[in-house]
């Protein structure tokens, strides 16, 4: 019986084969449930994943609305995207894709990011003509590009009849796009598109030396035969030229008339103002020119001012932006005025005898020949820009001679063919004694740094 109790007590082969069966069944069940597609260790490291990606994506957002709160626009732009998400990530952002990959290689898709931003090239959301734009962009919402104007933050588009901009192409593109800074009665100005921005200028590393004693140097000045036939000399030269002083007439107290310290800050204000105005255009495609000749109220339509010299009109110019934007406004310069030239005739207008469409004494239109108000025919009106030719000479920024600034497109008395838009007269800058000179503005959207401010 001893015996017989002791065999009872071992596991038969039978019981053993069954027991591995069992332990292999619940092996496997325990590895898929490890393990596979919807497995636990696959789940985590989904979940891991997507809290990476959301970790990445949370940081960069709350970079960037900081930004955006230092930004006088309230916005962010692409610039500020791709350097905050690299400086969070390490890795560049693939722009094609608009995606950056975390520290840890997973990616982030940016799209819904970068499309509510806004940058230097006007890539925002879509702005309603004849509403305020909220921030900078354009109308169709693309990149901005000198067929596609950029509309600085707060500034209206204008429909203009049938010339409705439609951010592509149409009536309004050969017309002009036209922005203003209020509804009723506000300064108003026109995009002009200029493509190639490098006709305008040409370059010296090493500087070239401006007119007088101040030492100011610049690497940019405006190049010679924009137009054919006018030339432009060296700054420091005798000849036309920008930017440069003109030393018989610029000291120290006509400086301060026109804002500045003394000579040698207008002289390095100009050179800088002039660096700005050519990498703004390089930015953009293009910049806003002044509708009307300039009045007393601003640049509203109305009675020209007139009998001002050219440091009070320099002064004046500066004073009609809205606060609250990216913008400046400053007086033309020669290389500006040259190429708007080109775009008129780019579209059909005679930029060498302006007779037919500017007010000339040889014009046909009622009240030819005298001086009017801004704005006071239709007839005088080309790509939505009032009065550029005739009526009265504009004050520029380029400099001639040592005693003299440049004024353009002829006035009232002479012919459109003796003094078409094209032509230029060089007036001693320090007189006001003049009924027929004023002075055309340019609009200037301020370049933006990666960080979202003007320059």
């Amino acid at each position: 019986m001893f015996k017989e109790k002791q065999a009872n007590r071992g596991i038969t082969l039978i019981a053993l084969v069954i027991t591995i069966i069992v332990l292999l069944i619940l092996a496997g069940v325990t590895i898929a449930t490890l393990t596979g597609e919807n497995g636990i260790l696959s789940r985590a490291s989904q979940s891991q994943t997507a809290t990476d990606i959301a970790d990445t994506e949370e940081q960069i957002k709350i970079e960037l609305m900081s930004r955006a709160s230092q930004n006088d626009s309230g916005t962010y732009t692409v610039e500020d995207v791709k350097e905050v998400a690299k400086n969070i990530t390490g890795n560049d952002v693939d722009e094609d894709a608009q995606t950056v990959l975390t520290k840890k290689g997973n990616t982030v898709d940016l799209a819904e990011i970068i499309a509510g931003a806004s940058n230097g090239s006007g890539t925002g959301g879509s702005i309603e003509v004849g509403q305020p734009a909220p921030s900078q962009g354009t109308i169709n919402g693309e990149p901005g590009t000198a067929q596609n104007p950029t509309i600085p933050a707060g500034y209206i588009p204008i429909n203009e009849g049938e010339a409705v901009w439609d951010g592509v192409s149409g009536p309004a593109y050969d017309e002009g796009l036209v922005i203003t800074d209020a509804v009723d009665n506000g300064n108003q100005w026109v995009w002009v598109p200029v493509s190639e921005p490098s006709v305008m200028y040409e370059e010296n590393a090493e500087g070239v030396a401006l007119s007088g004693s101040t030492g100011v140097t610049t690497s940019k000045y405006s190049a010679s035969g924009i137009i054919s036939g006018q030339t432009r000399g060296l700054p420091g030269s005798s000849s036309y030229r920008e930017p440069d002083l003109v030393t018989d007439c610029d000291n120290d107290s006509y400086a301060q008339q026109a804002g500045f310290t003394n000579t040698t800050d207008m002289a390095q204000t100009m050179v800088n103002e002039y660096s700005t105005m050519i990498e703004s255009i390089e930015t953009y495609g293009g910049f806003y020119i002044g509708r009307y000749e300039l009045t007393a109220d601003g640049e509203k339509p109305g009675a020209v001012l007139t009998n001002t010299n050219w440091y009070e009109l320099y002064a004046k110019c500066k004073t009609l932006a809205k606060s609250d934007s990216n913008t400046t406004t400053r007086m033309i310069w020669g290389a500006q005025w040259d190429v708007a030239c080109n775009w008129l005739a780019d579209n059909g207008y005679n930029i060498t005898d302006s007779s037919s469409w500017g007010n000339h004494s040889n014009n046909t239109a009622t009240g030819h020949g005298t001086k009017q108000n801004t704005g006071y025919s239709e007839y005088w009106k080309a790509n939505n820009i009032y009065d550029l030719a005739g009526n009265c000479w504009e004050w520029t920024q380029e400099a001639n001679n040592t005693s003299s600034r440049v004024n353009r497109g002829g006035y009232y008395v002479n012919s459109g063919s003796d003094t078409p838009v094209t032509s230029r007269y060089y007036p001693d800058p320090t007189s006001d004694s003049s009924s027929n000179r004023r002075f055309s503005l340019h609009f200037n959207i301020e370049p933006l740094t990666p960080e979202g401010d003007a320059l």
